[in-house]
């Protein structure tokens, strides 16, 4: 039960941080975005650790596990940060949202080629909804953006460039696990909070070096008083559902965690309402798009086992829904 909840808190702190992420980059810059919500999750994961015994956790990794962890912490919160941030700032998070989903089609795609998993009919429908669901609101979406909806914005969505950073950030985020996986070998559950802060430390450093190598140095300390606030509550939220994923991952199995961590497109949708409706898009088609998409991610996230105890199905259907490939 606990563990079911942490997953959805952890749902409902990742929309709350895209909510605000959104806010913030309406004033300030993705690189100031980055400056301040990277760093600080290195405290956060630290201070976590320390309260659960497993700060010492931090010096028992291998140097292999490290550089996996660490090569996990630049590609998710750093790489894939600056295109989901670089994206929202562009189009708003309810259209860049729903194709983010992406990151799961690819994580099973290298669970496949590299783990062993094998798809099923369950997971080719689900990666239907996911790819093809955006493409209902593509048209409504190009109105919108010129003005010619029924929705009058307060900004002009950049759609191309909101599409392409929201892709590249699937892309990312559906790697991430991989290297996660590859560091946490025989690690103990508790371990992953300190695996955390080396992740987030990593990305740091490579944040700064790259900070100094192109002098923007300035543009990074020079936040907006009205932004600031916005991005550093984007720091704390999106580390604390870091943290109540991890937790919840360490209670319950993948199988049910997995599922209930999708619902944040659900979440997604009521923050950016509250917080930012005159900023973002809202249509009929964006709440289609959304549910249609969060019912692909769960077709990919729940086991044909648990699905078929959900769903009584006549015989026939479930010999082809049981079927499997590779």
């Amino acid at each position: 039960m606990l563990g079911g909840f942490l997953a959805l808190l952890s749902a409902a702190t990742f929309a709350l941080n895209q909510a605000s992420t959104r806010r913030g980059v309406l004033t300030g810059t993705v690189l100031q975005a980055l400056c301040i919500t990277v760093p600080m999750g290195v405290p956060l994961f630290l201070l976590i650790a320390f309260a659960i015994g497993h700060a010492g956790d931090i010096f028992a990794f291998s140097a292999t596990s490290v550089m996996w962890l660490s090569l996990a912490g630049v590609n998710h919160f750093l790489a894939g940060r600056f295109f989901n941030y670089w994206g929202v700032q562009a189009a708003g998070s309810n259209i860049t949202g729903t194709v983010q989903q992406l990151d799961i089609v690819v994580s099973l795609g290298l669970a496949i080629w590299l783990l062993g998993e094998y798809l099923t009919p369950l997971r080719v429908a689900g990666i239907v909804l996911i790819i093809g669901s955006p493409l209902l609101t593509l048209r409504s979406d190009i109105k919108t953006a010129r003005g010619q909806g029924t929705q009058k914005l307060k900004f002009t969505p950049q759609l191309g460039r909101g599409y392409f950073g929201a892709i590249m950030a699937g892309i990312c985020y559906g790697l991430s696990p991989i290297f996660v996986r590859a560091g946490l070998q025989d690690a103990s559950p508790g371990a992953s909070m300190a695996a955390g802060a080396i992740s987030y430390f990593a990305a740091s450093v490579v944040l700064f070096v790259i900070v100094i190598l192109l002098g923007r140095g300035k543009e990074a300390i020079s936040t907006e008083r009205t932004a600031l606030p916005w991005f550093a509550f984007a720091g704390f939220s999106v580390g604390a559902a870091q943290v109540f994923r991890y937790a919840a991952l360490a209670m319950v199995p993948v199988a049910v965690v997995a599922p209930i961590l999708r619902t944040t497109l659900v979440f997604r949708l009521f923050f950016s309402w509250w917080l930012n409706r005159d900023h973002e898009v809202f249509s009929k088609g964006i709440v289609l798009t959304t549910f249609l998409s969060l019912l692909g991610a769960l077709m990919l996230s729940v086991s044909t086992d648990l699905f078929l105890s959900l769903v009584p199905v006549p015989g026939w259907l479930e010999a082809i829904i049981r079927m499997r490939w590779p």
